[in-house]
């Protein structure tokens, strides 16, 4: 029984008028309502290829089997022209929506126990900073906190990474040959959600711990239509389910 079924079952307080199912693309036992395929700005599909050699799990041609296709982590502004070069490289059907997103980041939070950075960090440049990442693509994060720090070094860990006390004492010792009478370690706000589940973690460590938050935002007002074409069809299926199930009753 899949996960989806259990949560269907009859006998549940509460059923689900939506199931997200997170990086599942090429999950066949289910068939979706709507595939959305999101694809890194950064990273064209047209410019990789199929595992093991790439990074693809299927052909570009499976790109049709998409409602929604989404890119993602575009510059704050898509000119005109590269849309319309983006739509054809994705071979976009009329049946469906294309969408593109950037990230905002915010100010500069602690994740424990160090002080708020004043407003002035981000004008004076006084700060060295090392970069602690456990994400896919760093080049982004690193390229926005270089612009406010003195300098600037990086330690990068595989996506997904779970760090261990190991891995916490490198990157202090790391930290320690900086040369700067500020310095502060800097990680991503997914990061520090896994990082703050460790136990025992050192004073030093947590005293100069920081994340940068980030939010997806979607360029042209397209959250709009985004938020509209969901919304309907939540709408329509919730109706149609509450519909079966007074028929059923009957």
């Amino acid at each position: 029984m899949t996960g989806v079924e259990k949560l269907l079952e009859p006998g549940n307080k509460t059923t689900p008028d939506v199931v997200l199912l997170d990086d599942a693309f090429q999950h066949r036992k289910i068939n979706a309502g709507i595939n959305m395929l999101l694809i890194d700005y950064n990273r064209q599909l047209k410019d990789d290829t199929l595992l093991p050699v790439g990074r693809l799990r299927e052909g570009m041609a499976q790109m049709r089997r998409a409602n929604v296709i989404v890119f993602t982590k575009c510059p704050h502004e898509v000119t005109p022209i590269m849309r319309r070069i983006l739509q054809k490289d994705v071979r976009l059907k009329p049946y469906q929506s294309l969408f593109f997103t950037t990230l905002d980041h915010g100010d500069i939070e602690p994740v424990f126990s160090a002080p708020k950075l004043e407003k002035l960090f981000y004008v004076e440049k006084s700060y060295a900073m090392l970069v602690v990442t456990g994400i896919a693509s760093p080049k982004l994060i690193f390229a926005h906190l270089k612009q406010f720090a003195k300098k600037i070094e990086i330690r990068s860990f595989p996506d997904h990474y779970y760090f261990s006390d190991n891995d916490i004492q490198s990157i202090l010792q790391k930290f320690d040959t900086l040369q700067a009478d500020k310095k502060i370690i800097v990680t991503t706000e997914k990061d520090s959600m896994r990082i703050k589940d460790m136990p025992n973690l050192p004073e030093e460590f947590k005293s100069n711990l920081y994340y940068l938050p980030v939010k997806v935002k979607f360029l042209d007002e397209g959250e709009n239509e985004f938020n509209k074409k969901i919304l309907n069809y939540v709408g329509e299926n919730k109706s149609n389910r509450e519909l079966h199930q007074r028929k059923n009753k009957r």
